[in-house]
């Protein structure tokens, strides 16, 4: 598992700490500003073995340097509020997928699924200011409704959306995930824009049977057998892991139903669709 899904899966105080030294060592490798500031205040670095030993990196570095690996380009620039009257430092994100999922991750854990919750915010200064990361934050909580409408399109369909969370399930990125699967009406057509938007759905709404995981061979043919029209016995039958919460047919189909923008959808080759009660 790599590491940028390694973070998500922390279970105790000593895999957290792993982690965190593995982190330090590659932002001390690759972030040169940070490896001479390390150098300077922690020698030698080899005797950090715990992550309260790791230093930090005061504010104003960012105020003026581009703090990111020197090999990473930025796909994303927020600037801080400017309330000091200063120059505003910089946060350069690599990986909008990866942030994203980290600061949903952090809000369902704190506080429970955001999906479960009606977001209402008021931050006149920060719109004025602009590149703000709290508007990109509330403003991705407000707008998201965390459903299984995976390339915004509209409707859930079995052929695209259902397996495209399969294909992510099974670990399948970039062109191996998207292929074939792109209808022509999707807003969302890309596998950088596919991927980051599936993180978000298999984080707040993938573990579809409850047991804590999110599984292709239990929670993805969930979701494509219900696409599909299967209910009852036929929907759950071999597919739901041991330690599940959700079990019965009833509860799950609960649980996929109110994650639909409306009645899900199966297109067939491409040349007939039908609703959910038709299937």
């Amino acid at each position: 598992m790599t590491l940028s899904r390694r973070i998500f899966n922390i279970s105790n105080e000593d895999e957290f700490n792993s982690i965190a030294l593995e982190v330090f060592e590659f932002q001390y490798k690759n972030i040169s500003v940070y490896k001479k500031y390390v150098d300077l205040v922690k020698s030698p670095k080899k005797s950090i073995y715990h992550y309260k030993e790791i230093p930090f990196l005061p504010i104003d570095f960012f105020k003026n340097n581009n703090i990111i690996s020197d090999s990473s380009k930025t796909e994303k620039i927020f600037l801080s509020s400017g309330t000091g009257k200063t120059s505003r430092s910089k946060h350069l994100v690599k990986n909008l997928e990866l942030y994203e999922q980290s600061f949903t991750t952090g809000y369902k854990h704190f506080y429970s699924d955001p999906k479960d919750w009606t977001i209402l915010a008021l931050l006149p200064s920060y719109l004025d200011q602009g590149d703000s990361s709290l508007i990109y934050m509330v403003d991705n909580f407000i707008n998201k409704n965390w459903g299984f409408d995976i390339d915004d399109n509209g409707r859930v369909d079995a052929l695209t959306d259902g397996l495209l969370f399969l294909r992510y399930a099974f670990e399948l990125r970039g062109d191996a995930l998207i292929s074939g699967l792109i209808s022509s009406n999707s807003e969302y057509t890309t596998a950088s824009d596919i991927e980051r938007e599936l993180a978000l759905v298999y984080d707040a709404s993938g573990d579809i049977d409850g047991d804590g995981n999110v599984d292709a061979l239990t929670d993805g043919l969930l979701l494509l057998r219900y696409l599909f029209g299967l209910s009852g016995e036929t929907l759950t039958v071999g597919v739901v892991a041991n330690g599940a919460t959700r079990t019965s047919s009833s509860d799950l189909e609960g649980f996929i139903g109110n994650l639909m923008p409306s009645a899900p959808y199966i297109t067939l080759l491409g040349s007939a669709v039908l609703d959910h009660e038709q299937a």
